[in-house]
């Protein structure tokens, strides 16, 4: 798997202010999307489908955040 192509700001990693930037971009794209969706749950028929797309983004950014730091630590 190619990270690079995948999580494109987690392949950056090479200082720590870097780690940090990262971090608090995901940060900032969780928080953001679980306000936009938390708001957009409460649509009667298409809940269910923001729900499961603020779910995906969390996923993501929390690979994402995990996959910075073993590049940081130089594990992969």
């Amino acid at each position: 798997m190619d990270i690079k192509k995948w999580f494109p700001y987690s392949a950056q990693v090479k200082d720590v202010s870097n780690l940090i930037i990262t971090m608090l971009i995901y940060f900032i794209i969780i928080v953001v999307s679980g306000f936009v969706f938390g708001i957009l749950d409460n649509l009667w028929i298409f809940g269910w489908i923001f729900s499961l797309i603020d779910w995906v983004i969390r996923v993501y950014c929390g690979a994402g955040a995990i996959i910075a730091v073993l590049v940081f630590l130089k594990i992969m």
